[in-house]
Order: structure tokens, then C-alpha cells, then sequence
């Protein structure tokens, strides 16, 4: 089992899209331009801050937004350095690694290699030399591994400077791969031993790609720092893109960044696709996408707008956050304002925090297509009361090979949802918990796929009103208790659900169709006990 879910991990990281919206492309660590297929040209930039637009020729029939968008690796100095997927193979204590294919890697490429760190964790650094299919790294790995994904990331290299003496200077042990503006975060450089995020004033030139492994930084280094990982930091130029213009294009590459983009508007941010354009979170604690943008409930569509979201993959690059989710919708606290009509589709997510958060007023938005991988503290964390809801999941996957704090759906509050196609696969604790308590309502799933292993139950609907469950599979292995809690639930409808598993409470592998007693609770038929394969209903409110 655990074999298989690792295979599934790595399946989803190397899935390569096709590029809907193709074009030449400018690499920032090469200078080289790459044409691609496709009709589309690339605007000549005017900086993000210009008031020019940046004007593109789009092709009809795949880009369904407006003519103005922006690229932050063109006109904003973001990293965006790619190199195709690979695999490779390393030893413990080593820096040599041999991979399959060297072909569009170069040196000062950064470079993660899977389960290659210290006790099997991922392993990142940059690539120093490339002679054939041997790359030689700027650190030893950790762990052997055979024919390992090795995934390429923006430049990374160390550097050392001194709060006292030059402060705005850093030396770095090579320069390739940077340019002027780019930003760039310096571990341990800041106030207090914190990271120091800020960007290249100077490195040899006053513009282009780095002459000299002496970088003048816009600020001071605060704390004196040697051999300090040096990596680069997008946060700014993508959201200096957001904020500019509404539709944002992260062609295919490498994307860090620190804290939360901002969604503040109705914007687009889309990618080449979930195996092509990667957010990599350099955070422990941050967002990594953060959606306030609101509108009034009596505003008309037309000029609320909505948003969308969607072809690229988000990943977690440092270990073991410990707070923070992928995505994160909530408004911004205006009354009578509300997270809606926007669009998530296509997006895989890895090693966060928390996958997808909910907060209060959101409604009408749409997530569909979403792949969660090894997330800490669980998939989706879902706390938004009435009146808001209406929200639609479809097709949600999510995989854990160790138990998320808080499994795959977890319902503090809700009003109207849908869930159609749910399918998850966790140890742990219980895959779908609904907190109940009078505050989970009016909740549908449709043809879920529960596997679990040491949760009390896959489904826990205990104090909830109104569930409904159609269809699906629900296998709780291991488990003492079962399939499902309904302790003080009223009104829930369970049609037509397959149970498998150890345990008493409504479980045996046959398939139920359960109907509760009406919410009032009182004059109904309460479901009471399920004997020989046959439901056994009490009559006039009671067993």
C-alpha cells in the first residue's frame, strides 16, 4: 500500500500539461530564447509598474481572458528557471549524481532529488558542474537512492556577508543564474537570525544576468552570516504582477516564494500546467495563495468579476511546516461582503501545511481537479456559517503516507456545499469529520472513495444536520469502531454506500440505504438497527 502511494506522489509531481498558451520564452538563467508552438506573442514589457499594458496577441480558441496580462519572468524579474524532469542516482556522502537525461539543465540550476536527504527526507542544493549526465552538486547527499526524481528548481547558491561591514554586500559562491532585480532570500541574513528577503541592486552590471559573485543588495544584511543558503525569492515579482494586471500568466518554470500571493482582485493566475509551472513554499508558517478579493452580495456579476486559479502545482520545499495552507479563501471582513464566483481547477498540492482553507463568507466558488499530497495537518479544513455556501468539490484527490492531523475533509461550520468524486487514502485519523455541534449543514456527498486505516470511522457525522451521502466505497481498516458515526445526527440520507471493514456500527460490506428522521426529530422513522442485511426502522419517533 505504501509503495503504491508513494508511486502515486511521484506520478503526480512528474505529470507534464501541455502548454495551452505557448509562446517563445526568454530563460533568466541562459539568456537564450526558446520558441515554442503556438501563435502567441510576447508583449514588450514595460515594467510592471509601467502604466503601458502589456499587450499580447492571445490564441482565440485557449485563452478565455482579457488581452492585458502580465509574465513576471519578463517584466518583473521573477527566476522562472526550468529544466526537464529527470531521474537520477546518488550515494550517501556524495555529490555526484548520474542522471537519465542532462539534456536543458545547466550550471547553477537548483536541483531536488527525491528521498536523497539526510534520514530519506527530499534533498535540495544547486548543480556546480555538468559533464555528461553527471552533475556534480554543491552539497553531499544524505541517502542513496536509485533512479530517484529529480526535479529542477531556481538557482540556489551560499553566500556570506556582515551586518557591520559593507551590509548591503553579499559574495556568493557562483553567480549563474541571477540577474539584477531578481529577488533573493539569504538565510539567516535578517533582524534576529530571519531570513532577509529583498532583491539585486548590482552584481558586476547594472542590468542583466550577473557578471560577479559580488551581489549589492536594495537592503542591509541585519546578522552576519557564512556559507548561508542564498535562493531566489518571487514572492514580490508575482505579486507586483497581481496587483498590476489582471491576468497573470506563470509560463512553465520555478517559482519560490516566502509569504502569501495576494488575491485582491478579480484576477487570473494560471500556468502551463501541474507538471510544467511549480510554486515552491521557501515558508513554515505562511500562505501560499491567499484569496480576500470580496464583492457585495447585491452586486451584479458583471462587476464583481469572480476569479480563477488554476495549471500549476504547489509544493512545499522546506520541511515540516507547521502552519499555513496551500490556498486560503477568506474575505476581508467587510460586512456583507463575500469570497465568490472564482475558479480553482487543475492545481496539485504537496507537503503544505494544510491544503485548502475555507473561512467565513465564501460562496459560490468552485474547486475542481485538485490533487493533495502529504499534507501536515489534513486536506481541506472547511469553516464557513451561514449564510454562505453553495461551494462545489468535484473530483478532490488527496493521498497521505503518513496521518494528517486532521484527514482529508474537516468541517468545523458550513452551509450548502456539494462533494462529488472525493477520493482519499490516509492513515490516521478519520478521513471525513464533520464537527457537528449544531454549526454542519446541508452537506451532499456523491460517490465518495474513503480508505483509511486507524481512524475511529470514515465518516463521523455525529450533532451534523442534514448529510447526504450517495454512493461510494468506504473501507475503514483496522478500525474499533466502523464506517459511520451518526451519534445526534438528524435528517442524514445514506443511499446506496458500500461499507468494508472491521468494526460494529453500521458496517459489513453490504450496501445500506439509510434514511434518518426528519430534523425535528420527532414523528419520524429513526434508523434503529441493521440485522442479516435488513433495515430495522422504529416507528412514531422512537426504537
Amino acid at each position: 500500500m505504501r509503495s503504491w502511494l508513494n508511486s502515486l506522489i511521484l506520478a503526480a509531481l512528474v505529470l507534464a500539461a501541455p502548454c495551452a498558451w505557448a509562446q517563445s520564452r526568454v530563460d533568466q538563467l541562459s539568456g537564450a530564447t526558446t520558441p515554442l508552438a503556438g501563435t502567441e506573442t510576447i508583449p514588450t514589457c514595460q515594467g510592471c509598474n509601467s502604466s503601458t499594458p502589456l499587450v499580447a496577441t492571445p490564441v482565440p480558441s485557449l485563452w478565455n481572458g482579457p488581452n492585458t496580462w502580465a509574465d513576471p519572468i519578463l517584466c518583473c524579474n521573477a527566476s522562472g528557471s526550468w529544466a526537464p524532469p529527470t531521474t537520477g542516482t546518488i550515494s550517501a556522502s556524495s555529490n555526484s549524481l548520474t542522471v537519465a537525461n542532462a539534456s536543458g539543465w545547466i550550471v547553477g540550476q537548483g536541483i531536488w532529488i527525491y528521498g536523497a536527504g539526510t534520514s530519506g527526507g527530499n534533498f535540495f542544493t544547486s548543480v556546480t558542474a555538468i559533464s555528461g549526465t553527471t552533475f556534480t552538486l554543491a552539497a553531499n547527499a544524505g541517502t542513496s537512492v536509485t533512479n530517484a526524481f529529480v526535479q529542477s528548481l531556481a538557482a540556489t547558491t551560499t553566500g556570506s556577508g556582515s551586518s557591520s561591514s559593507n551590509p548591503t554586500q553579499l559574495t556568493v559562491a557562483s553567480d549563474a543564474g541571477w540577474s539584477v532585480g531578481m529577488g533573493i532570500n539569504v538565510t539567516g541574513a535578517g533582524a534576529s537570525s530571519a531570513n532577509l528577503i529583498t532583491s539585486i541592486s548590482s552584481c558586476g552590471v547594472s542590468s542583466g544576468p550577473c557578471t560577479s559573485t559580488t551581489f549589492v543588495l536594495a537592503t542591509s544584511i541585519l546578522t552576519t552570516v557564512s556559507g548561508a543558503t542564498v535562493q531566489h525569492d518571487d514572492t514580490a515579482a508575482v505579486q507586483e504582477a497581481l496587483n498590476n494586471y489582471l491576468a497573470v500568466k506563470l509560463r512553465y518554470g520555478n517559482y519560490n516564494i516566502s509569504s502569501a500571493l495576494d488575491i485582491t482582485s478579480p484576477n487570473l493566475l494560471v500556468g502551463d500546467g501541474t507538471g510544467a509551472t511549480f510554486l515552491w513554499n521557501l515558508g513554515k508558517t505562511n500562505d501560499s495563495i491567499y484569496v480576500t478579493y470580496s464583492c457585495n452580495e447585491a452586486t451584479t456579476e458583471r462587476t464583481c468579476g469572480g476569479f480563477r486559479l488554476a495549471d500549476f502545482q504547489i509544493i512545499q520545499l522546506t520541511a515540516s511546516p507547521t502552519a499555513g495552507y496551500a490556498i486560503h479563501y477568506a474575505y476581508n471582513g467587510t460586512s456583507g461582503f463575500y469570497v465568490q464566483n472564482g475558479i480553482a481547477e487543475n492545481i496539485v498540492i504537496s507537503g503544505t501545511y494544510f491544503g485548502i482553507g475555507i473561512g467565513s463568507n465564501v460562496i459560490i466558488d468552485w474547486f475542481r481537479d485538485i490533487t493533495i499530497a502529504n499534507t501536515v495537518g489534513g486536506g481541506i479544513y472547511y469553516d464557513n456559517p451561514s449564510p454562505a455556501g453553495d461551494v462545489e468539490w468535484t473530483d478532490i484527490s488527496e493521498t497521505f503516507v503518513s496521518a494528517p492531523t486532521d484527514g482529508c475533509f474537516y468541517v468545523v461550520s458550513s452551509d450548502t456545499q456539494v462533494v462529488t468524486d472525493l477520493k482519499c487514502n490516509q492513515g490516521g485519523s478519520e478521513p471525513i469529520e464533520l464537527h457537528g455541534g449544531g454549526t454542519v449543514a446541508n452537506i451532499r456527498f456523491v460517490n465518495p472513495s474513503i480508505e483509511g486505516y486507524t481512524g475511529d470511522y470514515a465518516m463521523d457525522l455525529t450533532d451534523t444536520n442534514n448529510i447526504v451521502v450517495v454512493g461510494g466505497e468506504l473501507y475503514q481498516q483496522y478500525s474499533a469502531s466502523g464506517t459511520f458515526n451518526l451519534t445526534g445526527a438528524s435528517g442524514y440520507v445514506i443511499l446506496g454506500v458500500n461499507g468494508h471493514g472491521t468494526g460494529a456500527p453500521i458496517q459489513a460490506g453490504t450496501v445500506y440505504n439509510y434514511i434518518s428522521s426528519p430534523q425535528s426529530g420527532s414523528g419520524g422513522q429513526p434508523l434503529c438497527s441493521e440485522s442479516n442485511g435488513q433495515l430495522y426502522v422504529g416507528s412514531g419517533g422512537s426504537c
